[in-house]
């Protein structure tokens, strides 16, 4: 594995990252490690987590992971409100829990935290030191809120916390410790009013699917663009032909993406030719609206558009593979292989990694989808869909020992229980 494919797998953290420092150590890579450490490279951390574990466990795999770790606890306070600090904090957490209590002390030295992150950050304390590490945050994100109620979600980090000593327990001490500190009595405020919205009963959604044209209009906000995508999937031909004919008119930008949306779960009944002409629009949101809503047309058109996005790499791009669903022609299938191997934007490829997904099942191709399986797994950005891909190899017997090695490393914890489950 030379530097940029090694790169490449850090970066995805697949399991052959670390396969290869248990063989070949560091040199010549301490630079990609070093930023791995530093920086967390998950496309989608809400679903993804931190990469804290994973890089924990390359490092584990070193004589002298030390200069990493020093690095690492020197850089804590360096990094801002966000998830890099998250991934940085996360890793120091690992090594106090070892016995590293300079790792530690570091932590609670540049805590201080902002209103992105804050919260996510102080987990670590209530792992390491129970209620005392969750009164600790309190008051650091208390004098945040005193200072701009409402700037913090404390969600993450109370449901951690009642996680591991219970609903009243938490309270408890919470409202002990408020009647002496004014910080603690300000988060705690903040969260009981949390507390009473989450506890709401949400107001019952509308029947979308009884209504017709004119009561769309009337009773659908455009902020509210579920509704018109709900009401797509089930309004009937003469409906959507109403709607239709109307985005004929449209001037806003907000009603046009909203009409679109009826276009994303139904089919346009009229020329397409209005839908192609607003990929020129000015607004992304309408550009990438008509091009969703195209991916239930199919027409030559259609078809020369994903081609020409693809050539001219256009935003829209993006929503090439699924353009093709139902414009599909035989060899479509390394067409859009070719596409997915050669996009370098990472938002671009896991749309495309996504949707050939959806591609397959229906246009399927025994042939070429252990090819395409493999593809995926090397190249998609997101570990939670590299997921779905080694499952799909292992039903179709076609994961390699190789593979199913260095999946027993991968960044996502269900792949390697997966793994671990099927070689049982």
């Amino acid at each position: 594995m030379n530097r940029a494919q090694f790169r490449h797998s850090l970066e995805l953290g697949l399991g052959r990252a670390i396969l290869h420092v248990r063989k070949y150590g560091d040199a010549g890579l301490q630079e990609e490690i070093l930023e791995a450490c530093l920086h967390c490279w998950a496309l989608d951390p809400q679903i993804e987590g931190t990469r804290a574990s994973y890089v924990s466990d390359l490092l584990s795999c070193l004589p002298d992971p030390a200069p990493y770790r020093n690095a690492v606890v020197a850089s804590l306070g360096t990094g801002g409100d966000s998830i890099d600090t998250v991934q940085r904090f996360r890793l120091a957490w690992i090594w106090a829990e070892g016995g590293d209590d300079q790792a530690l002390g570091a932590m609670y030295a540049a805590y201080s935290p902002g209103p992105g992150y804050g919260a996510e950050v102080g987990i670590c304390f209530v792992g390491l030191r129970g209620l005392k590490g969750l009164l600790y945050v309190a008051e650091k994100l208390g004098t945040l809120l005193e200072a701009n109620p409402g700037c913090v979600d404390s969600g993450w980090l109370v449901s951690d916390a009642k996680e591991r000593f219970g609903d009243d327990v938490v309270l408890r001490a919470l409202r002990d410790e408020a009647t002496g500190n004014r910080y603690i009595k300000t988060f705690l405020e903040h969260e009981l009013v949390r507390l009473a919205a989450e506890s709401k009963e949400p107001e019952p959604r509308p029947d979308v699917s009884s209504w017709n044209y004119e009561q769309l209009l009337e009773l659908a906000p455009l902020s509210h663009r579920y509704r018109y995508r709900v009401w797509g999937k089930t309004a009937n031909a003469d409906e959507l032909r109403k709607a239709a004919a109307a985005l004929k008119e449209l001037t806003d930008q907000a009603i046009i993406r909203a009409y679109l949306g009826i276009f994303s779960t139904a089919t346009f009944p009229l020329d397409p030719g209005l839908i192609l002409k607003l990929l020129q629009h000015y607004d992304d949101e309408v550009r990438w609206s008509a091009a969703l809503a195209l991916c239930n047309v199919t027409d030559p058109r259609v078809r020369a558009f994903a081609f020409r996005a693809v050539a001219t790499h256009d935003d829209c791009q993006r929503f090439a593979v699924a353009l093709l669903n139902r414009n599909y022609v035989e060899g479509d299938h390394e067409i859009i292989r070719q596409w997915f191997l050669k996009e370098s934007d990472r938002d671009i490829k896991q749309s495309m990694g996504r949707a050939i997904e959806e591609f397959w099942e229906r246009h399927p191709n025994p042939q070429f989808e252990t090819a395409i399986l493999l593809d995926r797994y090397l190249h998609q950005p997101c570990s939670h869909c590299r997921e779905g891909v080694v499952l799909r190899m292992i039903e179709l017997g076609v994961l390699s020992d190789d593979l199913r090695e260095e999946c027993r490393w991968d960044c996502n914890e269900d792949i390697r229980t997966s793994v671990a489950v099927h070689q049982a």
